[in-house]
C-alpha cells in the first residue's frame, strides 16, 4: 500500500507510525494527531514555521521507553476520538485501519471502528463468539461485555434484542473506541463503558468475557459471575483448539459453573456455560493455577 496517496491534503507531509495488532492494526500519522490536537485546543495556525518540528513532541527520540511513547499517543487519541476528531485542519485522516474485515457480520456499517482495538469481525476467534451469542436467547436481558475492545459483541447482543450493554475494558482507547462506534450505531443510550467489572450492576442477565487468551479467563470468572442470576449464560472465549475448551470447561466445573455447549470457527472455540444453583462460593483462581 502506497499511503502517501491516503492522504487529502499537501500541507503536511505525513509521519506514519505502524501500530501493529493480531488483527491487523493501524497507520497513525503523528504530524496530523498533533494538529488535530493543537486545533482541539484553539491554538492551530497554518502560518507557525515551527509547526512540523513541533510535531517531534510524539518522536520516539523524545522519549526514553516504547511505553512512554505509546502513553503518550493513546492520551492524545482518546481526546481525539472522544471528541469525534479523525482528521487533520487541513482533512488528512489521523489514520488507516489495517484490521481485516470480511464481511462475517453484515449489520456492521463500513465505518465501523477496529484500528488500533481488537474486535474486527474478520477474525474467526471473534466469529466463534458471535455465533455463539445467536446460540442465547439475550430478548429483554442486560448483558455485560468483559473485554468489550470495539464493543462489537456487545453491539451484536443489542441487535438481538438486548435492552441494555454495559461494556468493560480496562484499555481507554478501547472505551473511547466502544464510545465512538456506539454514537455511530445510534446505541448511546443502551450502551454504557466502563473500566472495571466492580462497574457493572449485579443480576445481569448475561455475560460475554472475551479477552487474550485463556490464560486471562479463570482470574476474572468469580467476580463476573457473581453478577448473575442462578440459570444466567456465560460466553467465554477465546479458545484455540479443543485443548484450550477442554481446558476451559475444566476450570469452569471447579468453579462450579456447568459448561453447555461450544460455538466453533476455524478451529477457534467460545464456550458457553451456565450459571448454577448456589453451593460453594466461587474463589478467584490465579493464572498459573488455570492454565
Amino acid at each position: 500500500m502506497d499511503v502517501r496517496l491516503t492522504s487529502r491534503s499537501t500541507r503536511h507531509r505525513p509521519r506514519w507510525c505502524e501500530w501493529r495488532t493480531a488483527e491487523g492494526g493501524c497507520l497513525i500519522d503523528l504530524q496530523a494527531v498533533y494538529e488535530a490536537r493543537l486545533a482541539q485546543q484553539g491554538a492551530f495556525a497554518e502560518t507557525d514555521p515551527d509547526l512540523t518540528r513541533a510535531a517531534a513532541r510524539f518522536s520516539p527520540r523524545r522519549f526514553r521507553s516504547a511505553a512512554r511513547v505509546r502513553d503518550s499517543l493513546v492520551t492524545n487519541l482518546v481526546d481525539l476520538i472522544e471528541a469525534g476528531i479523525d482528521t487533520c485542519p487541513h482533512g488528512a485522516p489521523l489514520w488507516i485501519d489495517l484490521s481485516s474485515r470480511k464481511g462475517r457480520a453484515d449489520w456492521l456499517p463500513d465505518e465501523f471502528f477496529c484500528r488500533p482495538v481488537f474486535g474486527s469481525d474478520g477474525m474467526a476467534w471473534t466469529s466463534a463468539t458471535l455465533r455463539a451469542i445467536d446460540a442465547v436467547d439475550v430478548r429483554g436481558t442486560i448483558v455485560a461485555d468483559i473485554g468489550a475492545g470495539t464493543g462489537i459483541l456487545g453491539f451484536h447482543a443489542l441487535a438481538r434484542g438486548a435492552t441494555h450493554v454495559h461494556a468493560v475494558d480496562s484499555d481507554p482507547l478501547a472505551r473511547a473506541v466502544a464510545g465512538m462506534n456506539a454514537r455511530l450505531l445510534g446505541e448511546s443510550e443502551r450502551f454504557t463503558v466502563h473500566a472495571a467489572v466492580g462497574d457493572v450492576a449485579r443480576s445481569t442477565g448475561c455475560a460475554f468475557v472475551h479477552l487474550w487468551g485463556v490464560w486471562d479467563l479463570p482470574p476474572v470468572l468469580p467476580a463476573v459471575a457473581d453478577r448473575l442470576p442462578t440459570g444466567a449464560r456465560l460466553i467465554l472465549a477465546p479458545l484455540e483448539g479443543t485443548g484450550e475448551l477442554a481446558q476451559i470447561e475444566g476450570t469452569c466445573r471447579d468453579l462450579g459453573l456447568a459448561p453447555t455447549r461450544a460455538s466453533e470457527c476455524e478451529g477457534w472455540y467460545a464456550l458457553e456455560v451456565r450459571i448454577a444453583a448456589a453451593g460453594r462460593p466461587l474463589t478467584p483462581i490465579s493464572p498459573r493455577e488455570g492454565r
